[in-house]
């Protein structure tokens, strides 16, 4: 039995040390910058859309990549057309083809893929409480075809009817069971195989039941 032992322990030692000393295996990686058409270094998210389209969220605006050139989207403030900033946080796509253009620190727009139009919602002095906060943090496009964004006070679900209306509605954390939340901050989020949403927070892990969002 001891001699079966000092076998097995041995043979482990032996598999470990193989694995450990595994050496790094060295690749070479087609970098793609400014010099290819990159509108700048800092992409911080990217997206495949249905068509095959790659969308590259940078701080100096949205390029949409069709594997040879890029097409860039920014903001243009003096004819006020455009996305809504040019510090793109992160790209959805909804059930219809719409491209959702979350920025950091001025709300979402929505690009219409057809027509080439975009619409901006965020607040503004003329909306100041379309959304609950302009700076975003994540957003997702859930499995009814609802847009949902997190900011720093609170969760914004926007929804489109069939003629293109929007409906926005605005959700912030409240005490429960008279226990008192210290920040409405809403981070990362996701929706589970059950319908709910998990939501990151500085105070630990929210979730929302579906049947909370109209």
């Amino acid at each position: 039995m001891i001699t079966r032992l000092l076998i097995i322990i041995v043979s482990f030692f032996i598999s470990f040390n193989t694995y450990s000393n595994t050496p790094i295996r060295e690749v070479t990686f087609e970098k793609l910058t400014s010099k290819d058409g990159l509108s700048q270094h800092d992409v911080l998210n990217i997206f495949k859309d249905s068509r095959g389209y790659m969308w590259f969220s940078t701080l100096d605006g949205l390029n949409k990549y069709d594997g040879y050139s890029y097409k860039i989207l920014r903001s243009n403030a003096i004819a006020g057309k455009g996305i809504t900033s040019n510090m793109v946080r992160k790209v959805v796509e909804d059930h219809d083809g719409n491209i959702w253009v979350a920025s950091i620190n001025k709300g979402i727009s929505i690009n219409n893929t057809v027509t080439q139009e975009i619409v901006p919602i965020c607040n503004t002095n003329e909306t100041p409480n379309l959304i609950t906060n302009n700076r975003i943090n994540d957003v997702i496009c859930d499995s009814k075809n609802r847009i949902i964004i997190t900011t720093p006070k609170g969760i914004s679900i926007i929804q489109r009817d069939k003629k293109g209306i929007i409906n926005i509605q605005k959700i912030a954390a409240k005490p429960l069971a008279g226990k008192e939340i210290f920040s409405p901050y809403f981070g990362k989020l996701i929706e589970t195989s059950r319908g709910e949403y998990l939501f990151t927070s500085e105070h630990g892990i929210y979730r929302l039941e579906t049947d909370i969002i109209m």
